[in-house]
């Protein structure tokens, strides 16, 4: 699922640059903010993950107040708590860098939060970002404006989509009868269901799934 969240996450930053390409802009009268381009990214990043809510700059108050750039979830339950993205806008300093990864490991992938993925996205304009990628306890990728290939398309497959959004909602509901309730096969097959929506051959699906990517 990292390469899938990957390829969602440089499709946004292109897609975001494409469709305002003065976002990062800074006029006489207006500057840009990190806040400003979070909350048009997580509108982007929306069309891919349309399962979830995204919320951003939002306090944590049982976790110190913690305030992640963008988050995507499931309000008022951390089940299916996805993804954490941190956002740095015309910056080459790769101690800040490191500094939101190890953040985002440190505060949000830990329990009772235990965030899946994490993210640390470099902007400075749509021929030059860079974003980090990594899933809690496990791989991590990196790809940036030079190397990314293959845009993903907003998905479109009205069947797809309304039987994830099923399997979204019994995992939910699992969850609210039983706290404890393994939901790993319903999780696996809302998996399976977004390599398919996003055109993954069987073939892939099994390198994905293997760890190879």
């Amino acid at each position: 699922m990292i390469f899938v969240v990957a390829k969602i996450l440089g499709s946004s930053v292109i897609n975001l640059f494409t469709n305002q390409p003065d976002i990062l802009a800074h006029t006489s009268q207006t500057t840009m903010t990190e806040w400003n381009f979070a909350h048009h990214l997580a509108n982007e990043i929306a069309k891919y993950i349309f399962w979830l809510n995204n919320d951003i700059d939002v306090t944590k108050r049982n976790y110190r107040y913690r305030r992640p750039d963008i988050i995507f979830h499931r309000r008022g339950t951390h089940t299916l708590n996805f993804l954490v993205v941190e956002i740095k806008c015309n910056n080459n300093n790769e101690s800040d860098i490191n500094y939101d990864i190890r953040k985002i490991k440190k505060d949000w992938m830990q329990k009772t939060l235990s965030y899946r993925f994490g993210t640390s996205i470099i902007a400075r304009s749509k021929n030059d970002w860079a974003i980090t990628i990594f899933e809690r306890g496990g791989s991590k990728i990196k790809t940036n404006s030079k190397d990314f290939k293959d845009l993903f398309p907003i998905p479109e497959n009205c069947s797809l989509v309304s039987t994830l959004q099923c399997f979204v909602n019994q995992t939910l509901a699992k969850k609210k009868q039983n706290p404890d309730a393994d939901t790993s096969e319903l999780e696996k097959k809302i998996d399976e269901l977004v390599y398919k929506l996003y055109g993954l051959t069987e073939e892939e699906i099994k390198i994905v799934e293997g760890g190879k990517t």
